[in-house]
């Protein structure tokens, strides 16, 4: 089809662009030798016609699966199923239970040791304090009581004593087992800041190395930390209290501490403290097998997690689920003083599970359990071989018949198919074969199948590939939808010229030889050619398939077009010249039609203006003019040249344009 320039431009300014597909790629068909169905299946319509004779032969895939899936039930149903049903809930309960038990022990003793050990290590440095057998400000003497602590007792986060003017001395393990001595000091009250000395160390040959010194400043007073609240505020100077989850200084990581005033000759010295981190618990807790997939995590009776066995990304739903489940069933874990164990679904659906709840002795926490029901049906197998023993071998001939014919039958043909509309599925309609069966509807849905990809393949001649893909994959179009995208027109420079010195059936030929290698680079650059107008063709990038590279990769394909387009001949040896309007902005997609029939476009002021960017060329010299949005946005691989701002018809302002070849 020939037509001038003006037409092109006309049809962009009333955003019609309503493709002439039937006529552009009926013309382009008679030259481009694209592979159909019928060339590259010949054997497959050989089958065809042969399976068609054989099709009143073959037997129904309903009866085929009716026969198979009856005398299977009714031989193994009727004893092995039914005496597994009765056994399976007591079996499944004992297990769960005695599971439930051995994991609460083991952690309830693991937490009361890790208790008990740093109540007993504070106890034992508040003695060595109070007797004054190590001055609490003999310095020397009081780091090397602190690192000997922290360095026989790993469980222990930090080993602290802080004084009423705020300052603190401290021994600290961190999480990779390095230790640190964390000393803050000379507090100034105008300024709030004082200094934070950190002697950093290694740990080797059952010793530990002196490494490096920081010295920094710091606002951290001692007197604002909970352990140091807790015990200055305790009357009782023997009784060890403990802090709820809070924060450990410098790396935040959440722990409980232990407090204990520092009394000598009945006068407040300050407040020695032990910590022991909530990781230390958890990489216990992580060494537990909590049946197949169950987990367990100890939380407080405000469902504030502690520690888990699972990874902690996972662990906000998991409380919300139990939490809700056992409100569901009436469960009141603030009063709870026993354990209890229940067997539902969890909240939201879900599989059967038994979640078991046991407070953890002298504290304020819940262990909790959650197992899958399904972890435990082994536990029964042995109780239904032996209800089934009688029938194994009647099952296993029956099971041996049933596969065999299954798979004749059913399974490879069924394979076979589903082989098959991947390949449709994939646009990939010259793999597309006719699948021999002995069944009836394998047969006849071959059929169809291939007559389905026939028509498909026609259908991608005329609509954007990406369409056709959501088609098969989703049944549909999406509904028309706003989005940014970049515009990419192309029109042959002089065609008008050029229509005239071709015979039509010339000009065909060399307009499939030119938008042979334009589509080529617009796919290869993740674009969708939208329609061809005569010589003029308009693609998007990020419509109908996302792109967050879109402008990108528009500019790269109307570079590397250009290219192309001037190293190759056309027709009888012409040399074809193009112009390029590349542009970004929002566009509407949508398909647009009757309820038979209807055209997939795009809408909007952008789209006009990458016409009109294209026509610019003309009076710039130029073959590729792009937008300022599109420039900005294709980065700083593209050196364009600024061709400042010129106005555009039909548009009231004016538009910074770049040169890009």
């Amino acid at each position: 089809m020939v037509h001038d320039e003006g037409t092109v431009y006309e049809q962009a300014e009333h955003h019609t662009y309503a493709r002439n597909a039937a006529a552009a790629h009926s013309a382009q068909g008679c030259i481009v030798n694209v592979p159909t169905i019928e060339k590259t299946q010949g054997s497959g319509e050989n089958a065809q016609g042969s399976g068609a004779q054989e099709q009143e032969r073959g037997l129904s895939l309903r009866l085929i699966l009716a026969l198979t899936t009856l005398v299977t039930v009714i031989a193994t149903a009727a004893v092995v199923h039914i005496s597994w049903f009765l056994t399976a809930r007591a079996g499944i309960d004992q297990a769960v239970q005695e599971l439930d038990r051995e994991i609460v022990a083991r952690v309830t003793r693991e937490i009361g040791e890790q208790f008990s050990n740093a109540s007993a290590n504070l106890r034992a440095l508040h003695t060595i304090l109070f007797q004054r057998v190590i001055s609490s400000t003999d310095a020397a003497k009081r780091e090397f009581l602190f690192l000997a602590h922290l360095q026989s007792h790993p469980n222990l986060s930090w080993v602290s004593v802080g004084f009423p003017d705020g300052t603190l001395f401290g021994a600290r393990q961190g999480e990779d087992g390095s230790v640190q001595m964390v000393e803050l000091s000379k507090f100034d009250k105008d300024s709030g800041m004082g200094e934070q000395r950190i002697d950093h160390y290694t740990v080797g040959d059952g010793d530990i190395w002196f490494q490096r010194r920081e010295i920094t400043a710091s606002n951290l007073l001692a007197t604002t930390l909970p352990w140091y609240e807790l015990g200055a505020a305790e009357e009782d100077a023997n009784q060890v209290k403990w802090t709820s989850i809070h924060s450990l200084p410098l790396d935040a990581r959440p722990a409980v501490s232990a407090a204990l005033p520092l009394r000598v000759f009945d006068e407040f010295v300050g407040v020695l403290s032990v910590s022991v981190a909530l990781d230390r618990i958890e990489k216990f807790l992580r060494t537990l097998s909590v049946g197949r997939s169950g987990t367990v995590f100890i939380t407080d009776r405000a469902w504030n997690r502690v520690a888990t066995h699972t990874p902690p990304q996972h662990m906000g739903v998991m409380l919300d689920t139990v939490r809700n489940t056992l409100n569901a069933e009436a469960v009141d874990i603030t009063a709870l003083n026993r354990q209890i164990q229940v067997r539902a679904a969890l909240s939201g659906g879900g599989d059967v599970h038994y979640i078991g709840v046991s407070p953890v002795p002298n504290s304020n926490w819940l262990v909790v359990t959650v197992i899958p029901e399904s972890d435990f049906l082994g536990t029964i197998e042995k109780s239904t071989e032996r209800l089934a023993l009688g029938l194994i071998l009647l099952v296993a001939t029956i099971g041996i018949v049933a596969l065999a014919l299954s798979r004749r039958l059913i399974d490879r043909p069924l394979s076979a198919l589903v082989d098959q509309l991947h390949h449709i599925e994939a646009l990939e309609f010259a793999k597309v074969r006719y699948v021999r069966s002995g069944v009836q509807e394998v047969k006849s849905l071959s059929t169809a199948m291939l007559r389905m990809t026939r028509a498909l393949d026609a259908v991608v001649r005329f609509v954007p590939r990406e369409l056709v893909s959501a088609l098969v994959s989703e049944g549909q179009v999406a509904q028309p939808q706003l989005s940014e995208a970049t515009l990419l027109y192309l029109d042959i420079e002089g065609f008008t010229s050029i229509g005239e010195q071709c015979s039509p059936a010339e000009l065909v030929t060399l307009l499939s030889e030119f938008f042979t290698i334009v589509e080529a680079h617009i796919r290869a650059h993740r674009g969708v050619v939208m329609q061809f107008q005569g010589d003029a063709m308009l693609a998007a990038f990020n419509v109908p398939k996302g792109n967050p590279d879109h402008a990108a990769c528009a500019l790269r394909a109307a570079i590397a077009i250009n290219e192309s387009v001037q190293q190759a001949t056309f027709g009888s040896g012409l040399r074809l010249g193009v112009r390029i309007g590349v542009n970004t902005g929002e566009v509407v997609a949508a398909a647009v039609g009757s309820a038979e029939r209807a055209d997939y476009t795009i809408h909007g002021d952008a789209v006009n203006l990458s016409a009109r960017l294209e026509q610019l060329n003309k009076q710039h010299g130029s073959r590729i003019i792009a937008s300022r949005r599109a420039v900005e946005l294709g980065g700083v691989e593209f050196v364009p040249t600024e061709l400042g701002e010129v106005p555009i018809r039909g548009k009231a302002r004016t538009v910074t344009i770049y040169r890009l070849a």
